[in-house]
Order: C-alpha cells, then sequence, then structure tokens
C-alpha cells in the first residue's frame, strides 16, 4: 500500500553562511581572486539547488527487547527499542541536496571546485535536514524530539535503511532519493532515519567512541549504555 499521508518539505530559503564556509575551507588564504571564483561558485549552487525533505507519522505497534514494530515493518535496534517503549508515533523521514545540485558536483572536473562543491553540498543538506525538522516539530506540535538514523551505530547497522525506505512509499519520485543495492543513498549527500518525541535529550554520537570525528554532536558518554540500554538480567 502506498503511504498517502506523506509530508514533502521544499522551496525553502537556504540560510547559508558564505565567510563562514569560506572560513571553515581556510579559502580566505589562497588571495582574493581565490575568494571571488569561491564565492561565484556557490551563487550558482544556491541558485541551482532544489533541497527537500520528506517525513510522514506512523503508529507504534509493538515494542520488544531489540525491535519495534511500526505499520508492520520490523525496525531492529536495541537502543531504538528502548527510546520507544513510552512513544506511541514516530516519523520515519528524508532530508536531501537535492538530485540538481548533486549533478553539478559530479559533473565538474576541477578537482579543487569538485571538492569545494562537495563540502557546499553538505551544508546544503544540513540546512535541509534543519527545515524539515523545523516543519515536523511545528506541524505536530513536538517540543523536542530525538533523530537516528541507520549506520550511525553498530546497533542499527546501514541495511536497516531498506525497512525504513518501505514506510516512507515512493521516495525517489518525491524527493530524487534512490537507495542502492549497497545500501547507500544517491544522491549522496542525504540522510535518513527516525524522528520522535522525547523528554530526555540524545544523540547517537554518545554511544560512539569514534576519536576526531568532523561530524561529531555530543561528547562520548562511556556508560551510556550500561546505565539505559544494556539488558537486565
Amino acid at each position: 500500500m502506498m503511504p498517502m499521508d506523506r509530508i514533502v518539505v521544499q522551496d525553502f530559503n537556504l540560510d547559508l553562511n558564505p565567510p563562514e564556509i569560506i572560513e571553515e575551507l581556510r579559502i580566505s588564504k589562497a588571495g582574493s581572486s581565490m575568494v571571488a571564483k569561491f564565492t561565484q561558485l556557490l551563487e550558482n549552487m544556491q541558485k541551482n539547488c532544489r533541497p527537500k525533505g520528506l517525513y510522514r507519522p506512523v503508529e507504534v505497534e509493538r515494542v520488544e527487547d531489540d525491535q519495534a514494530t511500526v505499520e508492520g515493518v520490523l525496525l531492529k535496534s536495541r537502543v531504538l527499542a528502548v527510546q520507544l517503549e513510552d512513544v506511541h508515533r514516530i516519523f520515519p523521514f528524508i532530508a536531501t541536496c537535492g538530485k540538481e545540485a548533486a549533478a553539478l558536483a559530479h559533473d565538474c572536473t576541477n578537482m579543487l571546485e569538485r571538492f569545494w562543491m562537495e563540502s557546499i553540498l553538505d551544508k546544503i543538506l544540513q540546512a535541509a535536514i534543519t527545515r524539515t525538522r523545523e516543519d515536523l516539530a511545528h506541524t505536530f506540535g513536538l517540543k523536542k524530539t530525538v533523530v537516528m538514523t541507520p549506520g550511525s551505530l553498530d546497533d542499527w547497522p546501514l541495511e536497516e535503511q531498506a525497512p525504513l525506505f518501505s514506510l516512507l512509499g515512493d521516495v525517489e519520485g518525491e524527493v530524487g532519493v534512490r537507495l542502492l543495492d549497497s545500501f547507500m543513498m544517491t544522491p549522496r549527500q542525504s540522510i535518513s532515519g527516525i524522528m520522535f518525541p522525547a523528554e530526555t535529550n540524545f544523540q547517537s554520537c554518545m554511544l560512539c567512541n569514534r576519536k576526531r570525528c568532523p561530524k561529531r554532536r555530543a561528547d562520548y558518554d562511556q556508560g551510556l549504555y550500561d546505565r539505559r540500554f544494556r539488558k537486565r538480567p
């Protein structure tokens, strides 16, 4: 059955910060001509990009020790299951930089410009995630949400993107994102996951001990898994 209650988030303004991006990429050290070149490239990317988000509400039917069932679809994760024990509705979602901007980067043959464009796509994706999360919170009156994404923890591997995509119907037709046989997505600057209401703060980063991660959003908490998620005898 095709989900009919999907919400597409699109046609929103990007709030990118050119000086901040220039500083992060250390372009200013290369001189004013390089800054001008990057600025022109950024403006072209912004003009042609079509970032999107997609989400829908689904009811939680059953929660067991290390899995949850939503609309007949099994999501296998101990960490997710524990957090859904008192949750009745979750929101599978997709956010993407958009295939239009991704195509510009794919066709670029200049290595430096390609690096710049990939960095810009990362920023566009973050803007799409933020806008999708804001739209969901406003539409459903949620004050605080937690986001979990397949592949961010060993507990919820990348293969779990398949059941997640099945909850969203024709993702490629709606927002241009396709799930590959490798369980990666195209465009590459896309993300899938689940948002749900929560009373406590949680980031998957809290359970990840990887050092020097550029995308870390919270400190590693060595004892968190034992305190909250480990099965009791």
